[in-house]
């Protein structure tokens, strides 16, 4: 049993599965979250501030399955890193809460006015910013989430 109560679960889907994670959906999961995203990032390969911004969007992520996904009931976190090809990190985040699909939002602008600005959206901003692909579906009553970052590849502005 891994860190935080979580399950290690073996591989996948023919891609290099650098570790699984099932969690429950709470604060207290999000250091084990982290740790193995760390882990992953290094055996990447991805350069420090590269692997920063996979932990930041990692963290983003997490959060808002643990504030959001299950706003009634307890509810499970997964968390699947994988190594699809040498340099290129894949996390995959999955939930089966309420059917949330996070990329269709329109971003704040950040430059707005804090007053006149509706609270919530700069996370997944962060999200989309921080990684190189993020994609999102609903399959078999899960939310997924699928990061992906590239060692060496410029990042957006």
């Amino acid at each position: 049993m891994a860190k935080g109560g979580a399950r290690a679960q073996g591989p996948g889907r023919g891609q290099k599965a650098l570790g699984r994670l099932s969690l429950p959906a709470q604060l207290g999961s999000l250091p084990a979250v982290m740790e193995l995203v760390q882990a992953a990032a290094d055996r990447a390969g991805l350069g420090e501030r590269e692997a920063r911004e996979v932990l930041l969007a990692a963290e983003e992520a997490a959060v808002n399955i643990i504030s959001h996904a299950y706003p009634q009931s307890k509810g499970e976190l997964r968390l699947t890193c994988r190594l699809p090809a040498p340099g290129l990190l894949e996390l995959v985040f999955s939930d089966q809460g309420l059917p949330f699909n996070p990329l269709a939002h329109a971003e704040p602008e950040p430059a707005a006015g804090l007053a006149g600005r509706r609270i919530g959206g700069l996370g997944l901003r962060l999200i989309k910013r921080s990684v190189d692909l993020a994609v999102y579906c609903r399959q078999g009553g899960r939310n997924v989430l699928t990061l992906r970052k590239e060692k060496g590849k410029r990042q957006r502005p």
